[in-house]
């Protein structure tokens, strides 16, 4: 399996969740040439000859596009298309010809949805809602081990409830969109008109680590503003875990706990008390775990052995 996920991180990985190699690259992957670097470092640091990969699952941002045969763009117009198109060629289709293989697209954020719902701390849930923070405010919803996405193939996305009639007209074409004001890049420019510098995801990591009380304070706040509007999903779907991003680091245990004492003010209590609240496990790794995932919860395998070509040796393991 070869994933790539929003901020641009290619690995190889085993259909077990054992990450063979996971290489990071820049925030915008769109020139082909780059994408496809990274994605031949990613199988040579694997030690993984290119005719023993199976197929590559590809996590971009917008709505789910995961269909085992070709179909209608869920796209459309959309601004999102901008992610989907490399150079002005649709990206499964770049990788698929880099590769030789299939290619099964999965919205990013449901990816690392059921990373940790599959592979992670949560993995005994039977509902887990997984917010992805790093570069906006989304969710991934599992459902029994597999990925509900809903009929237009964007439930549990959280940055698009309504807050604001006269907010900002947002990308996916509504207006007042919650990410708007509460999402991580909001929260590092309030940050940094306070602090007269700028601040990143790794100062907001080490700042919580070293138990720094004015950023503390801002990302607790941060945590009871996504906790409000997370309320409302444990009313309406009572998930048995909720999991933050952990890509923020010690920064996500706090954001966890200002959702916990949001949902405890706004949920009736025995919802609240039957809800586990935490940070993520698994780190930058859940997307490419989330990837082997779909690939066992969706039968991946079966339905592509045969178009994939490859012929695979004796004792070889599959990736």
């Amino acid at each position: 399996v070869v994933a790539a996920a929003h901020g641009f991180l290619a690995g190889v990985v085993r259909p077990d969740g054992e990450v063979l190699a996971a290489v990071h690259g820049p925030a915008d992957p769109t020139p082909p040439a780059a994408a496809l670097e990274l994605l031949d470092r990613a199988i040579a640091q694997a030690g993984n000859p290119g005719r023993h990969i199976e197929l590559a699952v590809l996590g971009l941002p917008g709505p789910s596009m995961f269909a085992r045969s070709s179909g209608p763009d869920p796209l459309g117009g959309s601004h999102l298309r901008r992610f989907r198109d490399w150079a002005g060629r649709p990206a499964a289709d770049v990788v698929g010809e880099h590769l030789n293989r299939p290619v099964f697209c999965e919205n990013d954020a449901n990816l690392a949805a059921l990373g940790e719902a599959v592979h992670g701390d949560s993995a005994t849930a039977d509902t887990v809602l997984h917010v992805s923070l790093t570069h906006g405010t989304g969710a991934g919803l599992v459902i029994g081990g597999r990925l509900h996405r809903g009929g237009s193939r964007l439930a549990g996305e959280i940055g698009h409830l309504h807050v604001d009639d006269g907010g900002q007209l947002c990308e996916c074409g509504a207006r007042g969109c919650f990410w708007q004001t509460t999402s991580i890049p909001a929260l590092l420019s309030e940050l940094a008109t306070a602090h007269g510098r700028t601040f990143s995801v790794s100062d907001l990591d080490a700042a919580a680590a070293a138990g720094e009380l004015e950023i503390i304070r801002a990302l607790r706040g941060f945590g009871r503003s996504l906790g409000r509007r997370v309320a409302d999903f444990v009313v309406f779907l009572d998930p048995q875990a909720i999991v933050v991003d952990s890509t923020l680091g010690a920064a996500s245990h706090v954001i966890a706990d200002g959702i916990r004492e949001a949902v405890d003010q706004y949920t009736p209590p025995q919802l609240a008390a039957s809800v586990r609240i935490s940070s993520g496990s698994l780190g930058v790794s859940a997307h490419l775990k989330g990837a082997a995932a779909l690939v066992r919860t969706e039968d991946l395998l079966v339905d592509t052995g045969s178009a994939s070509g490859v012929r695979r040796p004796s004792g070889a393991g599959r990736s």
